[in-house]
């Protein structure tokens, strides 16, 4: 015969509809026994009550590489509650139909969720800017952006817990440094991301900077084509700011005057471009920004070098063995022309620019 039963105390294996009330209301087995009470709405999902009154949430079943039958605990009825379990049973049956073992899938996310939270953004960038920077003109720039910007705020982060929102929380607090340098930095996380997803090895199959529009954060004034000329105050005034300014920046702003070259034609220059005893400036085109009018690449472009821009040339210092003339780094790297320089000499040019205007 088996255990008496009394009130609140089922027919082993008997079927119903689990509620939390039902399950709360369920007795003590008699002392040495075991009963449980299956669910009628999730195939081999139930409640085992043990004499103490113990209650876990089990499924019992024909489990993949088991010939028999077994039982195993989904959750103690204490900690879990009956809408977690009944969700975690459906999966179970779920990989159960596949022919896959729950314990071994939860275990591989285990590892798989695990292995990811040691995939650290510094980790990443580490291998970023090892595998795809050297190779780059501006490589050792770009690393001094993500050490600058990105590490501070992200280096312990799981790579694959980096969001949109912290994008742009980024982004926004870069904002007040100059709009410039924020959509920069912007470009260079997307950039960033969409390497990462390409690797595929780290566990990031969309990046966060999927959605973020430039126009949406920034607004729709971009930098576009410019045809005014600076008026003669104007070029007095720019003169003058770049007389405060330390080279190479300096050197930079005045032979960008001189030459009416763009900014990174002038500042990534080497000496090897230069002749001075003919005064030319052969610029390769593999520098040359945009294409001429038969949509083929860009072509050398030669620039008469005047007496000043010979003047600057000369001043600068030859740095032994170093091949690029606009330099911090002894020649090795060409200067980094960011937002701080540029905001510095608009600000002098503005000043300069007031004081004529109020002394007439």
């Amino acid at each position: 015969m088996g255990p008496p039963r009394g009130p609140g105390m089922p027919k082993t294996d008997h079927r119903k509809n689990l509620t939390p009330t039902l399950i709360k209301g369920l007795k003590p087995a008699p002392e040495g026994e075991r009963y449980q009470v299956m669910d009628a709405i999730v195939p081999s999902f139930g409640v085992r009550v043990t004499d103490r009154g113990h209650k876990t949430f089990i499924m019992k079943t024909r489990f993949p590489g088991h010939a028999n039958p077994t039982r195993r605990e989904i959750g103690n009825c204490a900690t879990m509650n009956l809408a977690d379990a009944r969700q975690r049973a459906r999966k179970w049956r779920e990989l159960i139909d596949q022919g896959l073992d729950p314990a071994v899938e939860e275990e591989r996310a285990r590892q798989e969720a695990a292995r990811q939270r040691a995939i650290t953004f510094a980790a990443v960038a580490k291998d970023f800017i090892a595998q795809k920077l050297p190779g780059e003109r501006k490589g050792k720039d770009v690393e001094r952006e993500i050490r600058r910007d990105l590490m501070p705020r992200w280096e312990n982060r799981p790579i694959a817990s980096i969001t949109d929102l912290d994008v742009l929380a980024i982004i926004k607090a870069k904002i007040p440094d100059g709009q410039v340098g924020a959509r920069n930095l912007l470009a260079l996380v997307k950039r960033f991301f969409l390497w990462v997803v390409a690797q595929r090895e780290y566990g990031v199959a969309i990046s966060p900077c999927v959605m973020l529009r430039t126009s949406a954060i920034f607004g729709d004034d971009l930098p576009g084509p410019r045809d005014r000329i600076l008026t003669d105050d104007e070029v007095f005034a720019y003169w003058r700011a770049t007389t405060r300014m330390p080279n190479p920046h300096q050197a930079v702003y005045r032979m960008l005057m001189l030459t009416a070259l763009r900014l990174n034609e002038v500042a990534d220059a080497s000496w090897s471009e230069f002749d001075i005893r003919n005064r030319l400036w052969v610029v390769p085109a593999a520098r040359m920004k945009g294409k001429n009018a038969g949509k083929k690449q860009a072509r050398p472009h030669t620039v008469p070098l005047t007496d000043g821009a010979i003047s600057i040339l000369e001043g600068l210092p030859r740095f032994r063995g170093g091949a690029y003339a606009f330099s911090t780094t002894h020649g090795a790297t060409a200067v980094w022309m960011g937002t701080k320089p540029k905001e510095r000499l608009e600000r002098r040019m503005l000043r300069t620019l007031r004081a004529g205007k109020d002394s007439g």
